[in-house]
């Protein structure tokens, strides 16, 4: 699975929360994906335009290009200021990495976002297995998206992964 979100960050900034302001499956358009550099497991993290929430609901249906996720708003001051917010998706299911054989069940990364404005941590099953990070695809399970400023955890929100 690859990651999808929506750039220096300030230093001073203190972040007091983050909340979930939608989720469920997205629709996007243009999707570019380029190697990500924070990335726990080597994945690429793409950039999308038009995001839009076609359905709100937790069950999602295991289909090549389907995108999921949650739309978010950081709380914190200055409301203007760039943070890194830690992104992690967690699965039940488990990966075995294309690249080292190594099994793992979360991918981290970090998002630039800023202070008061709506942004976006979506999943999108792969439409080729050249775009797919792990031995297998996707299987039925949980997979859960955590938000973290620093070692605290301020927002998540499981979703039950279903074969159609």
């Amino acid at each position: 699975m690859c990651l999808v979100s929506s750039c220096a960050t300030d230093q001073d900034a203190a972040v007091n929360s983050i909340e979930i302001t939608g989720f469920g499956i997205f629709e996007y358009s243009s999707v570019r994906f380029d190697p990500d550099d924070t990335s726990s497991v080597g994945a690429k993290l793409g950039a999308a335009k038009g995001f839009q929430l076609s359905s709100q609901t937790t069950r999602i249906p295991i289909r090549p290009g389907l995108a999921f996720g949650v739309r978010f708003v950081v709380h914190g001051n200055p409301s203007d200021a760039t943070v890194d917010i830690g992104a992690v998706l967690r699965s039940t299911n488990g990966c075995v990495l294309r690249t080292t054989g190594q099994l793992v069940y979360h991918n981290d990364s970090v998002l630039r976002v800023r202070i008061g404005e709506p942004s976006h941590i979506v999943g999108r099953f792969p439409v080729s297995e050249e775009e797919n990070h792990c031995i297998e695809g996707p299987r039925p399970g949980t997979d859960t998206f955590e938000l973290y400023f620093g070692d605290r955890k301020l927002a998540e929100k499981a979703f039950q992964i279903i074969k159609e």
